[in-house]
């Protein structure tokens, strides 16, 4: 039985960020290891952490309804994750932890190697606050975002200190291919959400199929409005809508469900339309009819690799004769090809602790 401690993107009002965070946990859990959450704040990534920007940021929050949002993710992460260390906001506050150096070490998921998501915090991520003596360090489907200028991608992450791990795996093959380029080894694996069969412990209350549309939108464009307004016409079924992450004004961010809630809303869905990853994923491991629609050509990249491993890539759409058209999901098929997928990704982990 090993001390795990994992540094990730825990608490943001990104509800796929929170759940991939429980889902690393709940699997070292199941491991039979001790998970731990190193709590870091996300908050002052760009500002200093001084009485002036926490009075300002504590402002900004309860002006455009964050607040609401940041409350429920931290909920749920207190409540499905308990073991969790300090209460971080800067990396000198980490570089002062007297971190055990016979513990295990895991970077976790999301987006963490991206440095325009994590700003001042990026070399905390590459566990850069560790001392010398750590040997422990380890990364899981860490992700670097979109990398465009590898040069200025390598002068922004620790290098040095990525060098130190004993392992890493990131979520992306692209990832793989720029830390080999630079004498990295990694593997690839699959995000942790898919790493566990089922959530239906975090419902509150029992499954019942309510006849409609959910709706799940990241960006909540115009244009996607408009194709969930023509199917409902098409089909006849009503449109339920939800959030999961920030939107731009404060009533829509005070419409935001408990995470459990959210899980039931999709749980119990008749159909589901998104643009979210995360979304997906949910959608796929509650056996739901889908589509994902192109809001953003960017974001359609890791959503598309994911369908077309589990032999679904027609669920990607952009009008509603594609959807009309798209074949029913075998889910029988799915979840085969799943569970292969899922099997590689934990061997990964276990081996770690091997």
């Amino acid at each position: 039985m090993k001390n795990v401690n994992i540094l990730t993107i825990h608490k943001e009002p990104n509800y796929g960020a929170v759940l991939q965070a429980y889902a690393l946990y709940k699997t070292i859990e199941n491991l039979g290891h001790v998970p731990h959450i190193i709590n870091l704040s996300m908050e002052y990534r760009h500002f200093p952490y001084n009485f002036k920007y926490r009075t300002l940021l504590g402002l900004h929050k309860w002006m455009k309804g964050y607040s609401h949002c940041f409350a429920l993710a931290e909920q749920f992460s207190k409540r499905h994750c308990p073991n969790q260390i300090g209460n971080f906001h800067t990396t000198a506050e980490l570089e002062s932890y007297p971190w055990n150096k016979d513990d295990y070490y895991l970077i976790g998921s999301d987006q963490v190697w991206n440095p325009e998501i994590t700003q001042n915090l990026r070399t905390a991520f590459c566990f850069s606050f560790l001392k010398n003596d750590v040997k422990n360090r380890y990364a899981y489907a860490a992700s670097l975002g979109n990398i465009k200028d590898e040069e200025k991608r390598k002068s922004e992450l620790d290098m040095k200190a990525l060098s130190m791990f004993k392992k890493i795996a990131v979520r992306e093959k692209f990832g793989v291919e720029f830390l080999q380029r630079n004498g990295i080894e990694a593997t690839e694996v699959i995000d942790p959400t898919l790493l566990l069969e089922s959530y239906r412990d975090l419902l509150p209350r029992k499954t019942e199929e309510r006849s409609e549309i959910l709706f799940l939108s990241l960006s909540d464009t115009a244009d996607m409005n408009a194709f969930v307004k023509e199917l409902s016409s098409k089909t006849g079924l009503p449109v339920r809508k939800h959030y999961g992450y920030l939107q731009p004004e404060r009533k829509k961010n005070m419409e935001f469900l408990p995470i459990e809630e959210w899980l039931y809303a999709i749980a119990s869905a008749k159909v589901i339309i998104t643009d979210s990853f995360h979304a997906t994923v949910f959608s796929i491991l509650f056996g739901k009819p889908f589509y994902v629609y192109i809001s953003e050509p960017s974001k359609v990249f890791r959503i598309s690799n994911l369908l077309d491993i589990l032999g679904i890539e027609q669920r990607v759409v952009n009008s509603v004769n594609d959807a009309m058209a798209a074949p029913a999901i075998n889910y029988e098929a799915v979840n085969k090809r799943l569970s292969v997928y899922r099997e590689s990704s934990l061997n990964y982990l276990k081996s770690i602790f091997a």
